[in-house]
């Protein structure tokens, strides 16, 4: 089973409120590149997205608004 699968399935088994997917983007990432993989990753549905500076450290979350 293909990781899309796996996460499509425990969605299913377990309710879409009880799984919570984070993406975490370097916080000096230009907008576009931002902006790609943003769409890379949204059949993952991330809840929340989290800048990192240079050494790993989370900068701030953001929203994703849905």
């Amino acid at each position: 089973m293909n990781l899309t699968a796996a996460l499509e399935r425990a969605r299913l088994e377990l309710g879409p409120e009880a799984m919570h997917t984070h993406l975490v983007l370097s916080a000096s990432m230009k907008s576009a590149d931002l902006s790609r993989v943003v769409d890379r990753v949204e059949i993952f549905r991330p809840r929340k997205l989290l800048f990192a500076n240079s050494v790993g450290q989370a900068v701030s979350p953001a929203r994703t608004g849905k």
